[in-house]
């Protein structure tokens, strides 16, 4: 199969898995392998409400349940991504200097650990308040 049929593919089961979440995962691994990332995720976090949800087929579960129980409001990106416009691709490198990241005890205790690299990129879908 082509690129071109291959995006096409992964476009349409996108659609297909806004009708039906159980294909998320699908969706997330698929487009980890099109952009060629270790790993992908997904995530909506609410910090006046305190609630953190995220689908990370890739991650092994016990390092899911340290980051929900732990890590959700102890991570310096999350502050940071706010900033960025809805729609709007980001890097590592626009949120804090690598170096500065790789010094914090999130990325040494749970981000490093998790198969996670200092290449990270990433989209906010919505950005309220």
């Amino acid at each position: 199969m082509n690129e071109d049929c291959e995006l096409v593919a992964l476009i349409d089961l996108i659609y297909e898995a806004v009708l039906d979440s159980n294909l998320w995962p699908s969706v997330l691994i698929r487009l980890a392998g099109a952009t060629g990332a270790a790993q992908v995720s997904m995530t909506s976090r609410d910090q006046q409400s305190g609630i953190f949800t995220t689908l990370s087929p890739r991650t092994d579960p016990d390092l899911l349940a340290s980051y929900r129980e732990y890590w959700k409001f102890h991570n310096p990106l999350w502050q940071r991504t706010t900033s960025w416009p809805a729609g709007q691709i980001y890097a590592l490198d626009g949120l804090m200097p690598r170096e500065d990241f790789s010094a914090t005890p999130v990325f040494n205790v749970w981000w490093r650990p998790s198969g996670r690299g200092l290449a990270a990129a990433g989209a906010n879908l919505l950005v309220e308040n």
